[in-house]
């Protein structure tokens, strides 16, 4: 608290000879206050309620405890009625905590004080001051400004002259006549001098004085650029919500706050099902790891964006590949970080595509990745991975091309086939590519220590070794296997160079299997 005493302080040394202010808590109690407010606010004490020492003062407290997005002014007195204020409210955040600023502007009828004319000149507000008759006593700059005219053209002019609005001049008179407290007219659009619209806020506070009214404040917050915001905001969301591919906003915890029709009709899900949940889990398919997941939000995370091809999961369970694009907003004035998901359904492209997408990626004969997709996806996961142990297995199978001139081509690819098979039985979660001919290429990313990979890889030369049973006959194939280790920056390339050079001398020297000695 002294440390937001000494922040008090330094606010109002920078009011001073300009208007009372006084600084409260989130409760509406009193802080600290300048000289000036000492001067007109007689009962003034730290500790208060400002309910203690002002009529009407609940106004300002009701604003405080609702939060409210934008504070209005409220008129108050003193308990002896003999002062009338107007009062302007400011947030300030200090240290994680909410404090208040209460400003005031002392109200005399037709008097246009130094005190008056000062505190209208401080807020970004245009403000018109009226006496009972109803004829311009007073505006502030940023009224001149917004209306592109003059103090002296203006002063003196009946509020008729100058307002266009019978709602509005229906308000003033209605005011003048019952004494009520303030009005707001939500927004409407109005001509100013030169004819162009803008778009304001009215607030009307009058000035009570024995039972009187003596003098109405009228405020015009011009919210033009927020009504073309939220008119550009509402062609967006009726341009997302026709959008052909599915759209959805999350906040920076990955709960969607937003889905259009496509999505929804995409996965089958209902609005009430989606809004609040978080992305992945809603859609989680299972068809990707974690390494997956870490590539993209490392992407994310450092470009912004991210974008690829992955699957998800409707509502009745099914799976259905999507090219998915992810990007990154920040708002401007919060600093507030959501994120934005494209979903192109690819269901109908992956069904008339198939053929051609395996051929892409997938080696025809065998089933296995080709090399270059292998290159790719083990140069990725050496890039996000580095903190997992990372082996390339380098295999052929021995005397291969004996066994094809032996038994011919035909029965050499059914062989090269069901040993895809044993590495795909065996090393289920590794990449296996064909690297060509006879060779295959696996990758493995695990934590496991050497001694339990080396016995991983003596089970499986055991297991390959097993008959072949190929048009009710026995064939028999064994393999070779070099093996290298992930240490530092090598590149996918180098790793398999490497294997390579093992897997040969281990055939030199008559071994089934050999690492790569650095």
């Amino acid at each position: 608290m002294n440390q937001m005493n000494d922040y008090a302080k330094t606010i109002l040394l920078k009011a001073r000879n300009a208007f009372p202010t006084i600084i409260l808590d989130e409760n509406g109690k009193v802080i600290q206050f300048n000289n000036e407010a000492r001067q007109v606010l007689k009962d003034l004490k730290e500790g208060l309620i400002v309910t203690d020492f002002l009529n009407e003062a609940i106004k300002i407290v009701d604003q405080l405890d609702n939060k409210v997005d934008i504070y209005e002014p409220v008129n108050v007195s003193t308990l002896d009625y003999k002062k009338v204020f107007t009062a302007f409210i400011d947030k300030i955040e200090f240290k994680q905590r909410t404090y208040f600023s209460l400003k005031f502007f002392e109200l005399k009828g037709y008097e246009t004080s130094h005190l008056i004319r000062n505190g209208f000149q401080h807020t970004i507000d245009a403000i018109l001051l009226i006496g009972k008759d109803q004829r311009v006593i007073a505006a502030n700059d940023a009224y001149l400004k917004l209306f592109k005219t003059t103090e002296e053209s203006i002063t003196g002019k009946h509020i008729v002259e100058l307002e266009k609005d019978t709602r509005v001049i229906h308000k003033i008179d209605t005011l003048f006549s019952e004494k009520s407290t303030f009005e707001t007219l939500n927004l409407r659009s109005l001509k100013d001098i030169h004819g162009e619209t803008i778009y304001c806020q009215v607030i009307l506070i009058p000035s009570v004085r024995e039972n009187k009214v003596t003098a109405m404040q009228i405020t015009y917050r011009n919210i033009t650029e927020n009504q073309l915001n939220e008119h550009k905001l509402s062609i967006f969301k009726k341009i997302i919500h026709h959008y052909n591919d599915g759209v959805i906003i999350t906040d920076e915890s990955l709960r969607i706050v937003f889905a259009n029709e496509a999505f929804l009709n995409m996965t089958e899900f209902e609005a009430n099902k989606v809004i609040g949940r978080r992305a992945k889990k809603l859609l989680y398919s299972g068809y990707h790891n974690e390494a997956f997941y870490q590539s993209m939000w490392q992407s994310i995370n450092t470009k912004g964006y991210w974008q690829g091809e992955m699957w998800n999961m409707k509502q009745n369970g099914v799976a259905f590949p999507v090219w998915l694009q992810i990007f990154t907003l920040i708002d401007e004035e919060t600093k507030a970080l959501s994120y934005v998901g494209i979903y192109k359904d690819l269901s109908d492209f992956q069904s008339r595509n198939k053929r051609i997408l395996l051929l892409l990626e997938k080696d025809p004969l065998t089933a296995a990745y080709n090399r270059t997709y292998f290159l790719d996806k083990v140069d990725e996961r050496l890039s996000y991975e580095k903190s997992k142990k990372h082996y390339i297995l380098f295999m052929d199978v021995n005397d291969f091309k004996q066994f094809n001139d032996s038994f011919g081509h035909s029965l050499g690819d059914e062989v090269l086939m069901e040993i895809s098979r044993k590495l795909f039985y065996y090393f289920s979660d590794s990449i296996i590519a064909r690297y060509g001919g006879d060779e295959f290429i696996i990758h493995i990313e695990d934590n496991m220590d050497l001694n339990i990979l080396e016995e991983k890889i003596k089970s499986f030369i055991n297991f390959a070794k097993e008959p072949i049973i190929l048009n009710n006959r026995k064939y028999f194939a064994s393999v070779s296997i070099g093996i290298s280790m992930f240490t530092n920056n090598e590149t996918v390339v180098q790793l398999i160079n490497e294997a390579d050079q093992a897997m040969y001398q281990a055939k030199k020297e008559g071994k089934a299997y050999k690492f790569f000695d650095k």
